[in-house]
């Protein structure tokens, strides 16, 4: 792509979009999602590289009194002089609760694109082998047989003390 200066490449750079739409967006399946998302980059020359439907979520605060979002989260090539315009377009749009667009540079643009590694049943990395040392297996810091075993929780009294007790006035002693 040139500029209209003459000389000058206008370069493509790689954005990543977190679109909030609303709740009622999804009540027709994916097709619904994908037509206002489609409609959001009309007239924009892009390169669609992901598109990832999130799910509805319930939103930390409302939004319009909206308190759930439906959230799409966009992987997009395009040059930055069109990111104004599909940031006008979407704020336009009624469908659109909240935008984010941030550029990506090149190591954050591979560690999105490329596939994470597979996770074990309990939400561990599978590649993360024992620790090599005295401490045990991951996840079992307290308990029983833990490091913390036999240890007293912060801010108790140590065994053997007592918190001392406050004085009762005596019947003679009347002030």
């Amino acid at each position: 792509m040139t500029s209209p200066v003459e000389g000058m490449v206008e370069r493509v750079k790689t954005y990543d979009a977190l679109i909030v739409l609303r709740p009622f967006v999804d009540a027709d399946g994916g097709d619904n999602v994908q037509k206002i998302v489609d409609r959001l980059f009309k007239g924009i020359e892009h390169k669609m590289i992901r598109l990832e439907r999130l799910g509805r979520k319930r939103l930390a605060y409302e939004i319009n009194r909206v308190k759930d979002g439906f959230i799409v989260t966009c992987l997009v090539e395009m040059d930055p002089a069109s990111v104004e315009v599909f940031r006008r377009t979407a704020t336009l749009s009624e469908d659109v609760l909240r935008l984010t667009i941030v550029s990506l540079d090149a190591l954050a643009f591979k560690t999105l694109t490329t596939p994470r590694p597979p996770r074990d049943h309990e939400g561990r990395d599978r590649d993360r082998g024992p620790r090599g040392d005295s401490r045990g297996p991951r996840g079992e810091f307290r308990g029983p047989g833990g490091p913390m075993a036999g240890r007293r929780p912060p801010f108790s009294q140590p065994q053997g003390q007592q918190q001392p007790q406050p004085q009762q006035p005596q019947q003679g002693d009347a002030r």
